[in-house]
């Protein structure tokens, strides 16, 4: 600030000498000086800024990088998420029964794990690898069980869990009891 000040006041000086050349005054006078430092200072301020927002704007549009032969660019690849992490998920719970998995009610799961009475594991986002360890509060006897499955409405933040027939009920009825809840689960080794 006080470098747009000695500018402007410089400018002042400059404007008001010039003014007081053309009117043939002789001398610069105190009132002339004040009003041509703050126009000074105007034009200063409204110059800075006016710059600033200039090359701000085209520093944008022109990124600075260096651009290579596409065919040295490695594909991208998915970075693997950290190990042994708490998230959140809405978790929800299905058997495989046709009402359930509907044409994919074949008995086997889109990791190709045939699946076996009294089997545990959960369909998830594409996000979690197949065989990934996760534990779910109240599933399993909150003991990890392995991401075997997909499902076309589990996105990301949702789980989907395994129920077979046990304890005198159909699996569909144990999913039914399950209903959707949400959890805190940890997904990783254990």
């Amino acid at each position: 600030m006080i470098i747009y000040i000695c500018i402007a006041f410089s400018m002042g000086l400059a404007i008001a000498s010039i003014i007081s050349h053309i009117s043939k005054d002789a001398g610069v006078h105190i009132n002339g000086l004040f009003v041509t430092t703050i126009m000074g200072l105007s034009i200063v301020v409204a110059t800075g800024y006016g710059v600033r927002y200039l090359t701000q704007g085209t520093a944008r549009a022109i990124p600075q990088v260096a651009v290579m032969d596409d065919s040295k660019i490695p594909p991208a690849q998915e970075q693997p998420r950290e190990v042994g992490y708490y998230a959140d998920y809405k978790v929800t719970a299905y058997c495989p029964c046709s009402k359930c998995c509907g044409k994919y009610a074949d008995g086997v799961t889109a990791s190709g794990h045939k699946i076996m009475p009294g089997d545990a594991f959960v369909a998830a986002p594409k996000s979690l690898k197949f065989g990934t360890m996760v534990v779910v509060p109240g599933y399993n006897n909150n003991q990890p069980v392995p991401v075997l499955d997909r499902g076309g409405a589990i996105k990301e933040g949702r789980l989907d869990l395994f129920f077979d027939d046990a304890e005198g009920k159909t699996g569909h009825q144990r999913a039914l009891e399950w209903g959707v809840k949400y959890l805190i689960v940890k997904v990783g080794s254990h």
